[in-house]
């Protein structure tokens, strides 16, 4: 059997073998060389998942870094502020369509539909127009009350 032949069977480099037959290993007990490769395999397992497992802890510093500096510079929000911010819209948008419906009957009673269009418009490019100017902080803080 050549050495490159054993190396293959033991699952190791053929220069490992060489280095065994330069240090005067016996190369025709297969127990000790199972053993010797083993010893290098679990080795080389040990030192890869080392290395993989800095390499995914230097991965996931530098992800958070890179979250940290874009938050910071204002590219990215907290999802729990947008839910807030949204909720605040759809309550803000609910009180603005009631103050809408009580306001607008006493407007509308007894005009003529070109009137009624008129006033509607109006009325309802007032209502998006204030709740453009708002800014999101009222929103959230309308959340909090009654």
């Amino acid at each position: 059997m050549t050495q490159l032949e054993l190396a293959q069977m033991l699952g190791v480099a053929r220069q490992t073998v060489a280095g065994w037959k330069r240090e005067g290993v016996d190369l025709t007990n297969l127990e000790d060389l199972r053993r010797r490769a083993a010893a290098i395999i679990t080795r080389r397992s040990t030192t890869e998942d080392h290395s993989a497992a800095k390499l995914r802890k230097l991965t996931a510093d530098a992800d958070a870094s890179e979250i940290r500096a874009k938050q910071m510079a204002g590219a990215l929000v907290e999802r729990a502020g947008l839910v807030a911010q949204a909720e605040g819209v759809g309550l803000a948008t609910r009180q603005m369509q009631e103050k809408l419906a009580n306001s607008l009957p006493p407007m509308l009673a007894g005009r003529s539909a070109a009137e009624i269009a008129k006033i509607l418009q109006r009325e309802f490019r007032a209502a998006l127009q204030q709740l453009a100017d708002t800014p999101p902080q009222r929103f959230i803080a309308n959340l909090s009350k009654p």
